[in-house]
C-alpha cells in the first residue's frame, strides 16, 4: 500500500496521458485495500490482554457488578452501594450509578481502589494477623464492611503437614490428592490447628508430609488489604533488564502511573529516527511514576545490546523469545515502531499505539 500511494504521487507529479489511466486503476486498488483493511480490522476487533491467572471464584470488575465505596475524600459516600455501569475511562475511572437517600440515582467516575465487591482478588497486608497469612492473595467474600468497618477476606495457604496431624472430614477412608481434611496437633504452627482443607499432592514428600491447602477466613480493615495486585511479572515475567543489571517486574512498575511498552528494532529505519525522541521526552519528563519496556524484534543479542545501548530505559531480556512473540499476538504487533502505554495500577490499555 506505501509503494503504490509513493507511486501514485511520482505520477501525479510526472506523468503522461497513459501513466494518469494507470493511476486511475491503481487508486481504485489502494481504495479497495483500505476498504478490505478496515473491514479485516472490524472482524479481528481491539487487540486485549490476557487477564493474569486469579484465585479460583474471583470476579472481575465488569458493568452491572455490584459494588461498595470507600475510602473516598467525600465521605457522605462512604458505605455507599452501587453498581458498575461502564468503564474504565481515559483517566482509569469507572462510572458509578449510586441511589441516594431521596431515591434519585447519582452516577460517579471512580477508581478501582474506592471500589469493593464480593469476589474481588485482594492481597493481605503484611501487618495482617495471623502473620502466617501475610501477604497471601485471598478473595473477599462479604458485599459490605462488617459493624466494625471490616472486609470479610478469604484466604489460601499451602502447608506440609504429617499424616498423623490430619483428620479426613468423612472419617473414613485414606489420605489421597483432593481427599478433604482437618489439621490437628501442629505444636510449631499451632495457627493452623483446627483449620480444613484438601490434600493438594500427590504423594507423600521425601520428609514423609503431604501438602495441604488451607483456608482462613478474616475480618480485616481496609488499610491491612492491597488493592493494586502485582501484575507485571504475568505480562512481562519475573525480570527486567535494567541498565544496572535484573530487576523483579513488579518492583519495576510498582507505584507507576504509567507503563510505556516500546516495540522497536535496530534494523528499522521508523524505529532508529523515533528512539531519540522518546528517550529525550523521557530524559525531560525526570519523573519517578513513568517506565518505558523495550520490547526487540532484533534477531540476534549484539544488535539487541548494541540498541539498548541508546536507550534509557528498561527492557525485555532478548534471550526471552518466547515472551517477545506473545506480547507481540497480544497487542497486535503490525509494525514497528509501536508504542502501548498501560495504567501503572492494573495494566489495563490506555492506549494501543
Amino acid at each position: 500500500y506505501f509503494h503504490l500511494e509513493q507511486f501514485c504521487s511520482g505520477v501525479k507529479k510526472f506523468g503522461s496521458s497513459e501513466s494518469v489511466q494507470v493511476l486511475g486503476m491503481l487508486s481504485q486498488i489502494i481504495s479497495a485495500l483500505q476498504a478490505l483493511y478496515a473491514f479485516l480490522k472490524s472482524l479481528c476487533g481491539s487487540p486485549s490482554i490476557e487477564e493474569p491467572s486469579g484465585i479460583p471464584g474471583s470476579v472481575v470488575a465488569s458493568a452491572g457488578l455490584p459494588v461498595a465505596l470507600h475510602s473516598l475524600s467525600t465521605a457522605s459516600l462512604n458505605g455507599k452501594l452501587g453498581t458498575l455501569v461502564s468503564g474504565p475511562n481515559e483517566k482509569g475511572r469507572w462510572e458509578v450509578s449510586i441511589k441516594q437517600d431521596n431515591g434519585e440515582t447519582k452516577v460517579v467516575a471512580l477508581k478501582l481502589s474506592n471500589l469493593m465487591w464480593s469476589g474481588r482478588q485482594v492481597q493481605l497486608g503484611n501487618a495482617v494477623s495471623p502473620s502466617e497469612f501475610a501477604g497471601l492473595m485471598g478473595l473477599v467474600v462479604s458485599e459490605s464492611t462488617d459493624g466494625q468497618g471490616r472486609w470479610i477476606v478469604e484466604a489460601k495457604k499451602s502447608i506440609n503437614v504429617k499424616p498423623a496431624n490430619l483428620e479426613l472430614d468423612s472419617g473414613s477412608g485414606e489420605l489421597k490428592h483432593g481427599a478433604c481434611v482437618k489439621i490437628s496437633g501442629l505444636q510449631s504452627t499451632p495457627v493452623f490447628n483446627g483449620l480444613s482443607g484438601s490434600i493438594a499432592s500427590d504423594s507423600l514428600s521425601e520428609t514423609g508430609r503431604w501438602a495441604v491447602e488451607v483456608s482462613k477466613t478474616l475480618a480485616l480493615k481496609i488499610d491491612d488489604i492491597k488493592l493494586e495486585l502485582p501484575w507485571a511479572a504475568d505480562l512481562f515475567g519475573k525480570m527486567l533488564q535494567t541498565k544496572s543489571g535484573m530487576r523483579p517486574a513488579d518492583e519495576i512498575v510498582s507505584g507507576k502511573r504509567a507503563v510505556l511498552i516500546y516495540f522497536s528494532a535496530h534494523w528499522c529505519p521508523p524505529c532508529k529516527g523515533f528512539t531519540p525522541v522518546l528517550a529525550d521526552a523521557y530524559k525531560k519528563y525526570n519523573g519517578t511514576d513513568v517506565e518505558v519496556v523495550f520490547v526487540s524484534s532484533d534477531s540476534d543479542a549484539s544488535s539487541f545490546d548494541s540498541y539498548y545501548g541508546e536507550m534509557p530505559w528498561v527492557a525485555l531480556p532478548f534471550a526471552d523469545r518466547s515472551r517477545q512473540k506473545s506480547l507481540s499476538s497480544k497487542f497486535g504487533v503490525q509494525g514497528i515502531p509501536m508504542l502501548v502505554v498501560l495504567r501503572g495500577s492494573d495494566g489495563s490499555i490506555v492506549s494501543e499505539n
